[in-house]
């Protein structure tokens, strides 16, 4: 992907000229000054590399896999004791922070990868980035525009993601924005898209067939959950396979876990604890072909509703 970009036709910058460009810290303008002056000039503004590293370092650092934005998950501690030392079971929680030594975080499930550092030519991509936020108030895509843009894009940096955000609300077809995020994205591209724009602007209760790992302290999250209980109730067979809840991402599963009824209830039963948790980590794989299921074509009609698919 990153060689395509250096010889597409966003940029006619040589891979020579790049290099260039990110060991000086000098304006970005005289690698794409030359290329169209059919552009207007007010899409140059003064860029360094710098500014650059900072816009890099800044997206990087809030990105999903090290941005958190919620309290400290919480997981339940079986194991207290009395003023006698005996052992008692009370079903207490407490907070816990991100396991800190490296051998900690190899043995969880979700370990933090290191952070990457700026690829050589991020600086001209991202250059091609603003031209394109002047560009695209006077323009409306389709999704399979869109896809021929991003193909355009590496993927390093999340820039296809960055270009994402940028035409999202120029989109004319979103019901089938499914094409990027499911088909074209990366898995780590994927869940960059929905940490960065919300899954209720993303998914579509006309297609859930797919896993899912929600974190239920998000609110967006815990909505989706409470779609696809809605989902599971109403239509016929075993549509959540191979379902887990676990207190808190670097905790294990719940041995056994199933569906409480107490989810299936709205949030104000149950003295304002009905409905999922607003807590611990679900994740399962909807179904709803084969093995007796069918979808409910009404019924997710009437869900896209709480989604902005279903507005637009």
């Amino acid at each position: 992907n990153s060689q395509s970009f250096k010889s597409s036709s966003l940029t006619n910058t040589s891979s020579e000229d790049m290099n260039d460009d990110i060991t000086n810290d000098q304006s970005i303008n005289q690698s794409t000054n030359n290329q169209s002056k059919s552009v207007p000039e007010q899409i140059f503004p003064p860029l360094t590399i710098s500014h650059v590293k900072e816009q890099y370092i800044e997206y990087i650092n809030t990105s999903h896999l090290y941005w958190d934005i919620f309290p400290h998950e919480r997981v339940i501690d079986n194991i207290n004791k009395d003023n006698d030392n005996k052992v008692i079971n009370n079903n207490k929680y407490k907070d816990r922070e991100k396991p800190k030594s490296l051998d900690e975080l190899r043995s969880i499930p979700y370990p933090v990868p290191p952070k990457p550092s700026m690829p050589p030519y991020y600086p001209i991509a991202y250059r091609k980035l603003l031209e394109l936020q002047v560009l695209l108030p006077s323009i409306y895509l389709s999704v399979d525009q869109v896809i021929r843009l991003l193909k355009y894009f590496p993927i390093e940096g999340y820039l296809r993601v960055q270009v994402f955000q940028s035409v999202f609300s120029h989109i004319v077809d979103l019901k089938n924005i499914y094409l990027i995020i499911e088909e074209l994205f990366t898995s780590d591209e994927y869940e960059e898209a929905c940490h960065r724009m919300g899954i209720l602007n993303l998914f579509d209760p006309m297609r859930v067939d797919r896993f899912y790992a929600l974190d239920l302290r998000r609110r967006e999250y815990r909505e989706w959950c409470k779609i696809l209980i809605q989902l599971a109730i109403v239509e016929p067979g075993e549509n959540w396979v191979d379902e887990s809840y676990r207190y808190g991402r670097y905790d294990d599963p719940i041995s056994g876990w199933i569906l409480p009824n107490t989810w299936t209830q709205p949030d104000s039963d149950n003295y304002g604890e009905g409905g999922p948790r607003h807590f611990g980590w679900l994740t399962l794989t909807y179904r709803s072909e084969g093995f007796g299921c069918a979808p409910n074509i009404p019924l997710r009609q009437q869900l896209r509703k709480k989604t902005l698919i279903g507005f637009k």
